[in-house]
């Protein structure tokens, strides 16, 4: 089991297990030698996790981490983290994805962002995005995506579903930044290879494509106003890369300097 949300997980939820066993011994008014030794063992227990889930939530940074700096609830797959937004860019509404790697391998995050399903499970018909980055060690950047926005769109706030897959090209390597962020469940249709293929062939088979990601996180996106509604037909991804391992820290950020 890795050093991440999993570990700290599984570790918050031992020592509750632990709490509740323990506390259940000490209501006893007859103790036996057994149970004297179950109370020393549970509460020992409780507070070992507890100590360890601690210490694994405030362990000091190797690499900035300039996403928590900007929002602390950034979302993050298996050490990809990630932040989505709208900016503009040359009169056209753009996707922006913040991302930041939090391991000192190269990585490539694949997000997909996608309209959430209303009160009656229908879906606003802006544009879903799917971004592809290379992450190289640590680093922390932006991929921009020009995307179609009617104009009822423009200056509202729009809920979003997110899935993503990570793709560790030289193994996983060391955590450098430890601040989870909230978890984002895998999304089987940005994998690459044999399986994955397989797995999606099978989802379009049963219909279970274009449904709601299972267990999606969402986000809320505030969208601009007075862009326009066509952006211009050679539309691609942009990425740029601002810092990586090596590089010397940047200068105080705030999250205007990248929209």
């Amino acid at each position: 089991m890795e050093l991440g949300m999993p570990l700290k997980k599984f570790l918050v939820v031992a020592a509750g297990g632990c709490a509740i066993v323990a506390s259940v011994l000490w209501i006893d008014d007859r103790p036996t030698s057994l149970t004297w030794t179950l109370r020393a063992v549970a509460t020992l227990s409780c507070l070992v996790l507890v100590a360890t889930a601690l210490w694994l939530h405030f362990r000091t940074d190797v690499a900035p981490d300039f996403l928590r700096a900007l929002n602390k609830d950034y979302f993050n797959r298996d050490g990809f983290a990630f932040l989505p937004l709208a900016i503009t860019r040359d009169g056209c509404c753009c996707l922006a994805l913040l991302f930041q790697n939090q391991r000192d391998k190269a990585c490539i995050g694949r997000v997909r962002i996608r309209p959430a399903p209303g009160f009656f499970l229908t879906r606003s018909d802006i544009t879903d995005v799917v971004f592809e980055v290379f992450c190289r060690p640590g680093a922390f950047g932006r991929a921009t995506l020009p995307i179609p926005l009617a104009a009822r769109y423009q200056g509202t706030t729009q809920k979003f579903e997110l899935g993503a897959s990570v793709e560790h090209v030289e193994g996983k390597g060391q955590l450098v930044r430890f601040h989870d962020g909230i978890e984002v469940p895998i999304d089987d249709s940005l994998k690459t290879g044999a399986l994955a293929k397989a797995i999606q062939v099978g989802a379009v088979a049963i219909g279970q494509l274009g449904r709601t990601l299972p267990k999606a996180a969402t986000c809320r996106i505030a969208l601009p106003t007075g862009v326009l509604e066509v952006p211009p037909a050679t539309s691609e991804q942009v990425t740029d890369t601002f810092y990586q391992l090596g590089d010397a820290p940047l200068a105080e950020i705030s999250l205007e300097q990248f929209t």
